[in-house]
């Protein structure tokens, strides 16, 4: 969407500060995922115990982001905004993630349509009527609607007088290893994904980072898709895995592997019409832009194999996946930027390749609990 309004070296400030913003996904320090993991077995007052410690956690750590961004960022406004917008997105998640972890999927679809689908609209029109200046300053409009729906929340949704400090307490105790071992693990993940820009932005320009993100686009943009098909799972996945002990699930894989190729062919038919029409400037992107698109594939299937190893709580085995592979990541673009010729097509290869091997290690995990027994079926 920003493609066309600012400049490549802006473009690649953006890129940066999208990493701040994406950093802010991850202040939750696992609970996160605690949230998928345990509200599914658990009782009413027990979810909203870890949901709301969740969020209180969420809320302290973003702070702490935004306060070291301030110190250590070149560009305090763009970090700052993109900072508070992801705030605002990581809170909405982990409501999307409470409703999906008990199966209020009416719910989930609500609050992902509020968030971030609303505000990518109201986004795309201010940028398009007002400008770039304008569209950084509606994520501070996004923020204060995001506090907004926490106070509701807080004093319609929720009776905080059944809530102590001792209950929350015990929350934490029942939940802080598989919270943690899974924080660990998106770190790891978030480094995976920053690696490559960063490295890029160290070796080369902003300019180049700019092209780079416009490759990205198209992949970005359609992780959507398998990524959203497979919420609608989770709930099931988790239930089914940890009380019946079921770890492959063909119809759901099939589902979004079907849904996932047929978007891949449409939109690397459709690339060089939305170069033509809006990036013909920047034709010369074209060929890698289509390419990374197949790199989309393999996601059709890593969010319910990750769900089926999480409900097994073989998250030491996630861990170990995710060193192996930013370690694998790291080397093949080392090569690329002090071997290679081309350095954006061989970061493209190697966007391409890593969720592959990803692919290939979370099979052969899931593979190897045929006979494993889950130990935890009911609640605390």
């Amino acid at each position: 969407m920003l493609i066309k309004y600012v400049s490549l070296s802006v473009l690649g400030d953006v890129t940066i500060a999208k990493v701040w913003m994406r950093l802010i996904d991850y202040s939750h320090l696992g609970l996160r995922f605690s949230v998928d993991r345990y509200c599914p077995i658990w009782t009413e007052r027990q979810r909203r115990l870890l949901f709301v410690q969740t969020i209180l956690v969420s809320t302290i750590v973003s702070f702490i982001v935004l306060c070291i961004s301030l110190l250590f960022s070149d560009n305090i406004l763009f970090n700052s905004l993109f900072i508070l917008f992801g705030y605002a997105v990581s809170v909405f998640t982990i409501l999307k993630n409470y409703f999906r972890a008990i199966n209020e999927q009416n719910k989930m679809i609500l609050t992902f349509f509020f968030v971030p689908f609303v505000p990518s609209v109201i986004q795309t029109f201010v940028l398009f009527f007002l400008g770039f200046d304008y569209y950084l300053y509606s994520f501070i409009f996004l923020f204060v609607t995001c506090l907004i729906a926490l106070m509701y929340i807080c004093i319609f949704k929720f009776d905080f007088r059944s809530f102590s400090f001792a209950k929350i307490k015990y929350i934490f105790k029942r939940t802080y290893k598989n919270s943690s071992l899974l924080f660990v693990n998106s770190i790891l993940l978030f480094l995976i994904f920053a690696v490559d820009r960063v490295l890029l932005k160290f070796h080369t320009d902003s300019e180049t980072v700019g092209e780079y993100s416009i490759i990205l686009f198209g992949f970005t943009l359609l992780l959507i898709v398998p990524n959203s098909l497979s919420e609608f799972f989770y709930s099931k996945i988790i239930l089914n895995t940890v009380k019946k002990n079921k770890f492959f699930y063909k119809k759901e894989m099939l589902m979004t592997f079907l849904m996932t190729v047929f978007l891949v062919i449409v939109a690397s038919l459709l690339s060089p019409v939305f170069f033509s029409l809006f990036l013909s400037e920047h034709a010369n992107l074209s060929d890698n832009f289509r390419l990374l698109l197949l790199g989309v594939i393999p996601y059709a299937f890593l969010p319910i194999l990750n769900q089926v190893l999480v409900a097994a709580d073989k998250e030491v085995l996630l861990i170990k996946s995710a060193v192996l592979l930013l370690v694998i990541d790291i080397i093949f673009l080392m090569c690329v930027v002090y071997v290679g010729s081309d350095v954006l097509h061989g970061f493209v290869v190697v966007k391409i390749i890593l969720p592959f091997i990803n692919l290939g290690l979370y099979l052969f995990m899931v593979k190897r609990l045929s006979d494993y027994q889950c130990g935890e079926v009911d609640a605390v």
